[in-house]
């Protein structure tokens, strides 16, 4: 179940002498527009997990590092489980050789 638009159209009565009343009559995909502006609950729950990889993080690692951490995760566009299947199975379309080098980089030492 997608994420609601917060926004409530105009009643038409609001719109007389705009400039919405000069435009043409336009018939508006919902369901497109959904797709490019709701966020799924897969979305939402792989920035639930990249949150508190980074909230677990701060109880061990320095600030400096946690924030660059925080950052190379969220360049991932992927959830934790995924990044573990992608590195086990070698699938180069999720990590590629810079995402590779950067969570190489961000490795704990």
């Amino acid at each position: 179940m997608p994420k609601r638009i917060h926004w409530n159209p105009l009643p038409k009565s609001k719109l007389i002498n705009t400039i919405f009343t000069k435009l043409p009559e336009c018939v508006v995909d919902f369901n497109l527009l959904n797709e490019f502006f709701c966020r799924h609950d897969s979305e939402i729950k792989a920035e639930e997990e990249r949150v508190q990889i980074v909230v677990e993080a701060q109880k061990v690692l320095e600030s400096k590092r946690i924030g660059d951490m925080a950052v190379c995760i969220s360049s991932v566009k992927a959830t934790a489980e995924e990044i573990v299947d992608a590195i086990n199975n070698l699938d180069e379309y999720i990590l590629d050789e810079d995402t590779l080098n950067k969570l190489i980089r961000i490795c704990p030492t």
